[in-house]
C-alpha cells in the first residue's frame, strides 16, 4: 500500500466507497463543511489494518472511524480496541453512546465512538 504524499490533519476511515458516499451527502445535507478527508479504504480489513498508521502520521490530528456493524457489533468494537492497543492507545472494552475521553498520552486526548483525535 502507497502511502500518502500529503497527511491531512483531519481523517475518516470507511470501509467501501458507499460509507464515503453517504457521509458527503450527510455533509451535505446538514450544510456541514467537511474540512476533513474521507479515506475509503476498501474493506473492512485494510481499514483495520491502517488505524495504527493513521493515528501516528506525522500531523495527524483527528482520525474518525466508521465501520459496518450489522453482524457483529461486539466484534468490530474488540478489532478496532486491537489495533488501537497496538497503538499504545487505552480503549474501553465496550463503546459507549457518550463519548469516551482519554489522558493525552501518547497522543490521544478524546476517544469517541468513531473519533479518534490525536490533538
Amino acid at each position: 500500500m502507497a502511502l500518502p504524499t500529503q497527511v491531512s490533519e483531519h481523517v475518516l476511515l470507511v470501509e467501501g466507497n458507499d460509507d464515503k458516499q453517504v457521509i458527503t451527502h450527510l455533509c451535505n445535507q446538514v450544510s456541514l463543511s467537511v474540512d476533513f478527508e474521507i479515506e475509503n479504504k476498501e474493506g473492512l480489513e485494510s481499514l483495520l489494518a491502517s488505524i495504527r498508521s493513521e493515528i501516528l502520521a506525522s500531523g495527524r490530528k483527528t482520525v474518525g472511524i466508521i465501520v459496518d456493524t450489522n453482524d457483529n457489533p461486539d466484534g468490530r468494537w474488540k478489532s478496532i480496541i486491537a489495533r488501537l492497543q497496538h497503538a499504545d492507545i487505552k480503549a474501553p472494552t465496550h463503546p459507549a453512546t457518550t463519548g469516551i475521553e482519554s489522558p493525552p498520552p501518547p497522543r490521544l486526548t478524546m476517544l469517541g465512538d468513531k473519533i479518534f483525535s490525536t490533538e
